[in-house]
């Protein structure tokens, strides 16, 4: 029971997060013209732009060989 309450709020949470992520990438989106992506790290979402996912696959956050379109691919949400 109690593990029950505790992934609920985790997912309440996480909800939380990725709506406040996502007003986040379009308000960016909207002033710089240039696309978006809420993507997972950690378990958490952050809006990040395509050269962020670049620098974060150049850093090794991500394993070796793969590749910025691979996350893009993989993006839970992006700007059009």
């Amino acid at each position: 029971m109690v593990e029950k309450i505790k992934q609920f709020f985790k997912a309440v949470v996480f909800a939380a997060r990725f709506r406040h992520q996502v007003r986040k990438a379009n308000r960016i989106a909207k002033y710089t013209g240039e696309r978006r992506f809420v993507i997972v790290l950690d378990g958490k979402p952050y809006c990040v732009s395509k050269r962020k996912i670049r620098a974060l696959t150049a850093q090794g956050v991500y394993k070796k060989g793969v590749k910025p379109e691979d996350i893009i691919k993989e993006a839970i949400y992006y700007t059009k």
